[in-house]
């Protein structure tokens, strides 16, 4: 499996500052990028571009879940462009199996929302990850540490997502309903809670934008 990094010109078009674009061979980087890419996204707050890859290495699917569960992955790649090297800087594995996406986290906060249809997860490579389960099918389907939201009880598989502020994010699930998850943090920017509101509702979303 290959990424492709394009690095031929500037916002304004200016040639005097292109790159050679290159090939990354992902395979060679870490074994768990052998399997199916799921998502990327470019993460903030970092010197370096960093790409955060969600995978999963090891198939499998939800009859299967009682032997081989929580076979997703994640590596972040510092992309050097003039050296051209990839190290892997922050591996995180043993994520649910059913993640299907990611969110970067805009400043100041930081870090990655990875999505998944029974849970969400906030990881960050300097303070403790976060999660959440969505409902009680994460009992069964997963050994991550998800904390219960009592008071909710939807899945997001068909699921939109956007960050609509560095904080908030605007949610569409399957049933039409449209949710505003907002993300709690302390002084140290640790997350400490994730909140749940339903704004309304639609018709089901291919996509969600903010333009």
């Amino acid at each position: 499996m290959f990424l492709f990094l394009l690095l031929g010109l500037t916002p304004g078009g200016s040639r005097s500052t292109s790159l050679s674009s290159y090939i990354v061979h992902l395979k060679k980087l870490d074994a768990s990028l052998t399997g199916r890419i799921i998502d990327l996204q470019f993460l903030h707050s970092y010197y370096e571009p960093t790409l955060f890859i969600l995978c999963e290495s090891s198939r499998t699917w939800v009859g299967r879940v009682a032997v081989k569960k929580d076979t997703c992955s994640s590596v972040a790649l510092s992309i050097n462009v003039a050296q051209k090297s990839n190290p892997v800087i922050w591996p995180v594995d043993k994520l649910p199996f059913d993640c299907f996406g990611c969110l970067s986290v805009p400043k100041p906060i930081g870090g990655i929302l990875v999505l998944a249809t029974n849970s969400i997860i906030y990881l960050n490579q300097s303070i403790p990850a976060y999660g959440v389960a969505l409902n009680t099918l994460t009992r069964d389907s997963t050994k991550y540490p998800l904390r219960p939201l009592y008071d909710l009880k939807i899945a997001l598989d068909l699921a939109e997502a956007i960050f609509i502020a560095n904080d908030k994010v605007l949610i569409t699930i399957k049933t039409g309903d449209v949710y505003l998850l907002t993300l709690h943090t302390d002084s140290m920017r640790t997350m400490k809670e994730f909140t749940f509101d339903r704004i309304g509702s639609t018709v089901l979303c291919n996509c969600v934008s903010l333009y």
